[in-house]
């Protein structure tokens, strides 16, 4: 990046995107957000803009609570090192996470210390944790102590989950707090950087979207020739037809005389025709084959276009969370739940007009298979594979902006890994289990925080409060890599066991709950009872009293 020489004493540099986007400016004094809903192209976005910043002579700081695995996911780690290695790059992490969140004034108060030269930017990765409880002391301090310095500050916040809080809501009662408000929106592949509002040289940007793309060379950048507004088309002649299977229909609901109904996935290919923008409804049912129903989706998709509508139907069926969220990447504009009624399936249905198909296809159905369906691995697998096999299911997961979940379970007092994995039972494929000296390590692919719990009923024969002591959940694609950091961290310094042969050994789940059938000498005795497991045990933080708030780390050691 090239800084530009502005009349304006304040102007400073801008938010690392290149191409046809809007000049994200970043001045002296001013405070400005970046919403994250990709963790890659966020990680990209950030220490670019701090290498760029670096290079262009001055000197930059960042706040990052796993700078290594940020790097890494950025892909420059080479460029971020010799920044370092400079001097013009200082990084920091939270020292004191408990005590700091209370206390944001402590982030400033350590700043003073930790950048007593001239830092020109200032990037804090991770700014959610602060909002709203501290939002307002947080935001007053960092402004005074950039109009000090003559610095820009750029908080980064996380997204929490998928199905988490919208962060642009949260912050909208700060919103006249900050210079400048984006995010990086990512859905099926596609990616966007939508600006809620920016102060610029050219004077305020307002609600604007652009598509973003990374390039090979590790930087974000909105292509030229996508920059371009797309005009309005006109209404299609064929907008009102619609074709249905006859499927869609249960056996007392009356078909609609205005549509035309087919029987299979071929028959309503040929009927198609010309299609241009016409509705066609397809049904998922107890007798669907699911390969032939999303292969039917992507071809029609394919075939005529994105202003074609198509809706599928689950008819006295239901399509698993994954499968979902790959009809929807594949072609489809709606799914309609088996629990809505004939007349609200009638309402969606004519409520697609006009939508056209906002998202790119893969270049084949098979690529779309692979990228969204999971590997056929599933169950106990040994540490070091439990990594590698998660981290192909974040990619695959990131394409498609599935929810995933990872379990950390203590074990009950006195039992061992294996007491708890003989009873642990997983059918599904991408579901994976690992363990380390004290708990179990679950992997749920495509789950959704609120199937959690029926989760792991379905899985153990047991009830969880009696194998385990408490639960750990990650479920964001952030907190997922730093737990595993940490179990990876931990596998390298003392190797955690390998319980395949031992899992291997066990016939099936022990039925704990059997009674003991009384032999001839014990008519009189009483059926052998098993102890009940301790109540769960309740984690509570430990605080230190007078620990720094930010200490300065190397990410060449890290």
């Amino acid at each position: 990046m090239t800084f530009i020489t502005h009349n304006d004493p304040l102007f400073f540099g801008r938010l690392a995107i290149d191409g046809a986007c809007p000049d994200m400016t970043l001045r002296s004094g001013n405070i400005y957000a970046v919403l994250e809903e990709d963790e890659q192209l966020a990680d990209t976005l950030l220490w670019s803009t701090l290498i760029d910043v670096c290079d262009a002579g001055a000197s930059a700081c960042a706040i990052c609570p796993a700078p290594a695995i940020s790097i890494k996911q950025s892909g420059l780690a080479a460029r971020a090192l010799a920044a370092e290695a400079s001097r013009r790059l200082a990084i920091l992490s939270l020292d004191n996470r408990a005590e700091s969140i209370t206390n944001a004034e402590c982030i400033v108060e350590d700043l003073q210390y930790w950048c007593s030269d001239n830092k020109r930017l200032l990037l804090i990765d991770g700014a959610e944790q602060w909002f709203p409880q501290t939002a307002h002391t947080l935001l007053r301090s960092l402004h005074d102590w950039a109009t000090e310095r003559g610095a820009a500050v750029v908080l980064l916040f996380r997204a929490t989950g998928i199905n988490g809080t919208d962060m642009a809501a949260d912050l909208l009662p700060y919103a006249h707090m900050f210079s400048g408000i984006a995010g990086i929106k990512s859905r099926y592949g596609a990616a966007t950087w939508d600006i809620f509002h920016w102060f610029g040289p050219s004077g305020l940007i307002a609600k604007a979207s652009h598509p973003l793309r990374r390039t090979e060379s590790h930087r974000l950048e909105v292509p030229v020739d996508d920059a371009e507004q797309t005009a309005v088309a006109e209404p299609a002649a064929d907008e009102l037809k619609v074709i249905a299977q006859r499927s869609v229909f249960l056996p007392k609901e009356t078909p609609v005389a205005a549509w035309r109904l087919v029987e299979d996935h071929d028959s309503l290919l040929a009927e198609a025709g010309n299609a241009v923008a016409t509705t066609v409804v397809l049904s998922f049912t107890p007798g669907s084959n699911y390969i032939e129903l999303a292969r039917c989706v992507f071809n029609l998709r394919k075939r005529y276009g994105m202003r074609l509508k198509i809706v599928v139907r689950e008819v006295n069926s239901r399509l698993r969370y994954s499968q979902e969220t790959l009809i929807v990447r594949i072609g489809a504009n709606l799914i309609v739940p088996a629990e809505l009624t004939y007349a609200r399936f009638l309402s969606l249905t004519s409520m697609v007009q006009g939508i056209v198909f906002p998202h790119r296809l893969p270049a084949t159905f098979e690529q779309a298979l692979h990228q969204a369906m999971p590997e056929e691995e599933q169950g106990y697998l040994m540490p070091h594979e439990f990594s590698r096999a998660l981290a192909n299911a974040l990619e695959r997961s990131r394409i498609l902006h599935v929810q995933n979940a990872l379990l950390r379970l203590p074990l009950a007092y006195g039992l061992l890994p294996i007491d708890a994995l003989r009873y642990c039972n997983i059918k599904r494929a991408g579901d994976l289990a690992t363990a380390d000296d004290r708990s179990i390590y679950l992997f749920l692919y495509a789950c959704r925080e609120s199937d959690i719990d029926k989760a792991l009923e379905r899985l153990f024969s047991l009830p969880v409060a009696e194998l385990f002591s408490t639960e750990y959940r990650f479920l964001s694609v952030h907190t997922i890599r730093q737990a595993m950091a940490d179990f990876d961290e931990r596998n390298r310094q003392h190797a955690l066991p390998d319980l395949s042969a031992e899992f291997a050994l066990l016939a099936g789940p022990t039925e704990a709950t059997q009674n003991v059938p009384a032999t001839a000498t014990e008519k009189k005795g009483q059926p052998q009872q098993r102890y009940e497991a301790p109540p769960p045990a309740v984690r509570r933080p430990l605080f230190v009293n007078g620990a720094p708030t930010l200490a300065h780390i190397s990410i060449q050691s890290s």
